[in-house]
């Protein structure tokens, strides 16, 4: 088993300067926290609540979107042929009835 540091790159940092990895180091913290939080309160329902990073980016972040136009509204519209598609579609849901139940 590898660490979670090891898997994400903080074995060591890109930049030579102290400081430029510091910020790297914080951007890197919020976007663990972010997929926690996603894997918490969006994925609830299936099994990807418990999948590794390495298998969330590769099923469910790689899936294709096109931005739709039309009066005045914008829609993401999901790739229909991704088999992991309703994952995303159904979290998306979730999160949309957080928003609108507060």
């Amino acid at each position: 088993m590898t660490w979670p540091h090891a898997r994400s790159g903080l074995a060591a940092g890109p930049f030579k300067e102290y400081d430029k990895n510091k910020i790297w180091l914080a951007l890197v913290e919020l976007a663990a926290d972010l997929t926690a939080w996603t894997q918490m309160h969006a994925l609830t329902s299936s099994d990807a609540r418990t999948w590794e990073l390495k298998r969330l980016r590769l099923r469910l972040w790689s899936i294709a979107a096109r931005i739709a136009r039309h009066a005045r509204t914008q829609q993401l519209r999901y790739d229909r042929g991704n088999t992991w598609t309703t994952i995303v579609v159904a979290g998306l849901g979730r999160l949309d009835r957080y928003r609108s139940s507060a």
